[in-house]
């Protein structure tokens, strides 16, 4: 990954007088390496959080229980047999406005039907980009019933517009708390998620704790309402080794959430940040 030189996720870090290191590290100074690894975090599990949500509307779309195909944001969806693909052919435009291309593949196990427990989806990709830059992996989505899925990544691969990357592997659990079983209507879903995540960014690793559940609404614009995420960096030139990500919950639907970093020698910065959505 070339040196991280793009405007950075915590902008207002170096007007606190961050100093710069003797010698250069690649992805910044102290304060950049760790705001530019949030960043990517953060588009990271974004661009996971969206995956689900297209794999689930289709999955929940009456066309595509009845005639194993559909249209979900673009992406032309079809069914044979167990496997599943979700193309979006040389680009289309989704509602958040994001540009896609390429396939999502999916293999089910343990059933054919999605809301049934046991039921499980396995996907990669095939020359997938999301805004022009690829997006590599795999991940796995398991019904264990009673409205609960266990979510798996495995070296989620993103690339910002600077190209930096970041790979994110993940296990969660997502519990439905309203309209999972409203086939065809997603004006009532909600559901949370909780879990650990751990990602890599040149030689900087982050681990990543879900504290407070993450609440998603479809009645939201950005859909994530709230929820707190505890950090922990380590690498070269890493100086904030710890902090949180905390999606306000007194912001409503709005996309704010503030973020914390705390140094080894009792330092902390704290901002607050808009998402772009989840």
């Amino acid at each position: 990954m070339r040196k991280l030189n793009s405007k950075f996720f915590l902008a207002g870090l170096i007007a606190f007088g961050f100093a710069s290191c003797d010698e250069e590290n690649p992805l910044g100074s102290a304060g950049e390496v760790e705001s530019k690894v949030g960043e990517l975090y953060i588009l990271a599990e974004s661009t996971g959080s969206r995956i689900f949500n297209t794999i689930d509307l289709a999955m929940r779309d009456n066309d595509f229980i009845t005639n194993d195909t559909t249209v979900i944001d673009g992406a032309m969806v079809t069914r044979d047999g167990a496997i599943i693909k979700i193309d979006y052919g040389t680009g289309a435009s989704g509602s958040d406005g994001i540009l896609r291309e390429g396939e999502i593949n999916l293999l089910m196990s343990g059933g054919s039907d999605y809301m049934a427990s046991g039921t499980s989806i396995a996907g990669t990709f095939l020359n997938y980009k999301e805004a022009d830059k690829p997006v590599t992996g795999s991940f796995n989505v398991a019904n264990q019933g009673n409205d609960v899925f266990a979510l798996t990544l495995t070296s989620l691969s993103v690339t910002d517009a600077e190209d930096n990357t970041f790979s994110l592997s993940a296990s969660k659990t997502l519990t439905w708390v309203d309209g999972f079983s409203t086939i065809g209507d997603v004006s009532d879903d909600s559901y949370t998620l909780s879990g650990t995540s751990t990602g890599v960014a040149d030689t900087i690793t982050l681990t990543a704790s879900i504290t407070s559940p993450l609440s998603y609404k479809s009645t939201c614009q950005y859909r994530l309402e709230e929820g707190v995420i505890n950090l922990t960096m380590a690498g070269p030139g890493v100086t904030y080794t710890g902090g949180s990500i905390d999606f306000l919950s007194a912001d409503g639907c709005n996309n704010l959430y503030s973020i914390e970093l705390n140094s080894v020698d009792g330092g902390s910065v704290n901002t607050t940040l808009t998402f772009t959505g989840f």
